[in-house]
């Protein structure tokens, strides 16, 4: 966290309406990350993190005590803006954006949240994606937009 100022994380996750405490990030060697964990995390130097997986950017407001799911989570660590999921996303269309995103922010001078409308856009526009599952599913939350 500390030698970079963008991370993402291409992994699964679960947001368990019903339970947020039961809700977790997997990774790769199969750890798991509960929701309530992330506010360990020390992220000072992340301008954006997203958060290609499934669901995470639900959440619920329950017994006065909000819980945001991730996007919100990793905010509360420190990182200034997120970009997450609002439903299960298919890895090969999420590939997709997140290629057209990289290439619209590698130009410069843009946002994340611009880089990632063009993405969207571009998406639209083409024929084997422009279904709103394949798209709108993402969307940028933080102070940093």
């Amino acid at each position: 966290f500390k030698n970079h100022n963008i991370l993402h994380l291409a992994t699964h996750a679960e947001f368990n309406v019903g339970s947020p405490d039961q809700s977790f990030i997997i990774f790769g060697n199969g750890d798991k990350i509960r929701l309530n964990e992330i506010a360990d995390w020390q992220m000072p130097n992340i301008d954006l993190i997203i958060l290609s997986a499934c669901q995470t950017g639900l959440g619920i407001l329950g017994s006065g005590v909000e819980i945001l799911g991730f996007g919100y989570q990793v905010q509360k660590a420190g990182a200034k803006q997120a970009i997450a999921s609002l439903w299960k996303v298919d890895d090969n269309q999420t590939s997709v954006l997140m290629a057209a995103f990289y290439a619209e922010l590698q130009k410069g001078n843009v946002t994340a949240t611009e880089a990632l409308r063009r993405a969207q856009v571009s998406l639209i526009k083409s024929k084997d994606y422009n279904h709103p599952y394949y798209w709108a599913a993402f969307f940028a939350i933080g102070n940093a937009l």
